[in-house]
């Protein structure tokens, strides 16, 4: 029964964190050569998978900080919440974030 009640957890916060990149809400930090790094909230650390393309865009991973320390981190990678519900809504969000990738 826990382990049910986390899990439906973890699919809220993850799909918060997808509506925001949906809306187009939140702000460029960085990028490497898998990932692009967002902020959201002026809070949260959210790393977007960008680096085989459309088809296997998604969260990566959500980082809480406080300053420079480092607080929490929820791993996402490519399980079952990092996934966007429809093609649509992946096409979406990689339309949002597309002028970041290669900056």
């Amino acid at each position: 029964m826990r382990k049910k009640n986390i899990e439906k957890q973890i699919a809220k916060i993850a799909d918060y964190f997808k509506n925001k990149l949906l809306a187009g809400d939140f702000e460029y930090i960085s990028q490497d050569d898998w990932s692009v790094k967002l902020r959201i909230d002026n809070f949260f650390e959210v790393q977007v998978w960008t680096s085989n393309g459309i088809h296997y865009f998604g969260l990566y991973d959500i980082v809480i900080r406080n300053g420079d320390k480092f607080k929490f981190k929820l791993m996402l990678e490519n399980g079952p919440y990092s996934q966007f519900k429809t093609e649509k809504q992946r096409l979406q969000a990689w339309s949002n974030i597309e002028p970041f990738i290669n900056k």
